[in-house]
């Protein structure tokens, strides 16, 4: 089986006499544009970091947004869900560009020694 070897922790019942559930533990496999991502494999590293770099960047301007607006009596319950919300929005302006997708692309494309 090819894939990630971690695992994903699934609930089931047993088949057998006292039907109660259990745990299991099964091997996960992710596909990404009809390859097997692994952990060995470049473009999922890539691919992590670029998503993960994109979500900080678009927490960190969501909060700073956020901060430059609210004062210092406004609920912390609203300051938390505006921020929430407008992060949600950036990102959603983000991925809608396809600028996570450009990014990954670019930089699958140097490590392959080709330049766009």
């Amino acid at each position: 089986m090819q894939g990630l070897k971690f695992g994903a922790l699934v609930l089931g019942r047993k088949k057998m006499g006292n039907k109660r559930l259990h745990l299991a533990l099964r091997p996960l496999r992710l596909n990404y544009t009809g390859h097997h991502r692994t952990a060995k494999n470049r473009e999922f590293w890539v691919s992590t970091g670029v998503d993960f770099a994109i979500s900080v960047a678009v927490g960190f301007v969501a909060a700073i947004l956020i901060g430059a607006v609210v004062t210092g009596t406004t609920p912390l319950w609203l300051a938390v869900g505006a921020t929430a919300f407008v992060g949600i929005a950036i990102g959603g302006v983000i991925d809608f560009f396809g600028i996570p997708r450009w990014l990954k692309r670019m930089i699958n494309n140097l490590f392959d020694g080709e330049q766009e």
